[in-house]
């Protein structure tokens, strides 16, 4: 593995009423990011309301996530979560998704092979 100590990564997850699903999203990355040796934040980027909004809430704070809150559209959702982002690796996660250990540091080992590369999808 190449060092990937100075690569910060922010993963960007828009999401709506869906607080179960998103808990195990970000279990997920949370224990991915134990594994990754560079800088990583998450920022979840939410349009719920209510219980669903609390829930979600509480599962960034337990998941060391930013919670932001956002209206309906996923594009805007997404332009929000890259406007707080501290780095310049953006990783787009869906909330219905969980990741496999290494996918953080995959994701950024792409960026390493050559800076003609401008983007990666999986």
């Amino acid at each position: 593995m190449s060092d990937l100590s100075n690569i910060g990564v922010s993963v960007i997850v828009p999401t709506w009423n869906r607080a179960g699903l998103l808990e195990e999203m970000l279990r997920s990355v949370h224990e991915d990011r134990q594994r990754y040796d560079g800088p990583s934040e998450v920022i979840v980027v939410d349009s719920s309301e209510g219980e669903q909004r609390e829930k979600i809430e509480r599962s960034c704070r337990l998941h060391d996530a930013v919670y932001l809150a956002g209206d309906q559209s996923v594009r805007r959702k997404r332009n929000l979560g890259c406007a707080h982002a501290h780095h310049d690796l953006l990783l787009f996660l869906d909330s219905d998704v969980t990741v496999e250990p290494g996918t953080i540091a995959g994701h950024a080992e792409k960026y390493l092979e050559g800076s003609h590369i401008g983007a990666v999808q999986g």
